[in-house]
């Protein structure tokens, strides 16, 4: 009976001092604040973009960029078209996004086919960006057309370095850069978006 009494001491005595609560608080029946509402109402270091509904700090967007990427070199025979995305095939003179043959005038052009085109005049194609391409006069039909050395009717509009501007129906561009003419040989460059973030 002494070793029950002593047990029943000593565990109450534990119970007393290994109790969580502090003992200058009042118990939650007796009108003290509960745990949950000591947690709410302490400091809290955590910032509001921490906390649930808190939202995050301004970020500035990705900024979308544009470089070209060289694809593929083309040699287009005369009255036949080309295909300005893969496989680049050289197919029948009005079937291609373009075309090497008759223009309006005395001599030959790169006809467009089927996305509008604009000249771009002779162009490092590294130094091109798409606010300047927005800014470029774009045609439905026809053609740069090519005249010999020394015509005097007829201007030479692709003249090698020359870069025309193909605009797709989505709104992506594609250029063209003239390499040589006796052969019509036209390097081709695609649109290389990157999202800087």
């Amino acid at each position: 009976m002494k070793n029950v009494l002593i047990s029943t001491a000593m565990l109450l005595l534990s119970l007393s001092i290994f109790s969580c609560e502090k003992p200058n608080e009042l118990t939650p029946d007796g009108g003290a604040i509960s745990a949950v509402d000591a947690y709410q109402s302490a400091p809290n270091e955590a910032t509001t973009a921490m906390q649930v509904g808190g939202t995050t700090p301004k970020r500035k967007p990705p900024i979308s960029t544009s470089s070209w990427k060289y694809v593929h070199t083309a040699t287009v025979p005369f009255l036949k078209g080309l295909k300005l995305t893969s496989p680049f095939s050289i197919v029948d003179e009005h079937a291609g996004d373009i075309s090497w043959g008759s223009g309006f005038g005395c001599y030959n052009a790169i006809n467009t086919e089927s996305m509008h085109y604009a000249n771009a005049g002779i162009q490092d194609v590294s130094t091109l960006t798409k606010e300047y391409l927005d800014t470029l006069k774009f045609y439905i039909k026809g053609g740069a057309s090519w005249a010999p050395a020394g015509s005097t009717f007829w201007t030479n509009h692709i003249p090698v370095g020359t870069v025309l501007v193909y605009k797709t129906p989505g709104g992506k561009y594609i250029l063209v850069q003239v390499k040589n003419t006796d052969t019509l040989v036209l390097d081709i460059y695609h649109e290389n978006v990157h999202i800087q973030y």
